[in-house]
């Protein structure tokens, strides 16, 4: 796993949906001034900030509805959604990469 100049955070998606919005903004570089007002030394760095901060919301909210729709299908049918089922489901869903798809059925192996 990376980590990021977040004094060692980790700096994967799924760990960033855990940061605070002061994270993000250290994350490129930002600080703030003596009157207490955010400053980004360019507009490419608020710009990244706020195109990565998309894709991982983009990205938590495709794995929420993944996660919705399987407890959805178990709660009508009865009975737990086989886990290549839910693979599926949220490799379709999310788009995740074929190789990943396969190390995590592999699991159930």
């Amino acid at each position: 796993m990376q980590t990021s100049s977040l004094c060692g955070k980790p700096d994967d998606d799924e760990s960033r949906r855990e940061w605070t919005v002061k994270d993000w903004w250290l994350h490129v570089g930002a600080w703030e001034n003596e009157h207490g007002q955010l400053c980004f030394g360019s507009t490419i760095a608020f710009s990244a900030m706020l195109t990565q901060f998309s894709r991982v919301q983009q990205k938590a909210s495709k794995q929420d509805l993944a996660s919705a729709l399987i407890s959805q299908l178990s709660l009508v049918r009865g009975r737990p959604v086989e886990w290549a089922e839910a693979i599926e489901i949220t490799a379709t869903i999310t788009g995740m990469p074929e190789a990943e798809k396969q190390r995590l059925l592999d699991l159930d192996s």
